[in-house]
């Protein structure tokens, strides 16, 4: 009778810990498209000396992004 219990108090354990897995996937995908949205769709860059504007999809890690002042660069 012991096993039976413990193994249905595993059970309950288990089962909680998927939900609280769930919930918190669900709560970061939410926050992460919070923060997509908040990202430019464009960005101008310098290519070969000229200024452009470019989908943010398609920046490189060694473009010149061409920013107003306002904004803070990450390196």
């Amino acid at each position: 009778m012991s096993n039976l219990a413990l193994a249905i108090v595993l059970l309950i354990i288990i089962f909680l810990q998927a939900i609280f897995t769930a919930v918190q996937d669900w709560s970061s995908s939410r926050i992460m498209k919070s923060i997509n949205k908040m990202l430019p769709q464009e960005a101008l860059v310098i290519r070969d000396g000229n200024q452009m504007s470019v989908a943010g999809q398609t920046l490189v890690k060694v473009q010149n992004v061409a920013s107003p002042s306002s904004f803070r660069c990450r390196n």
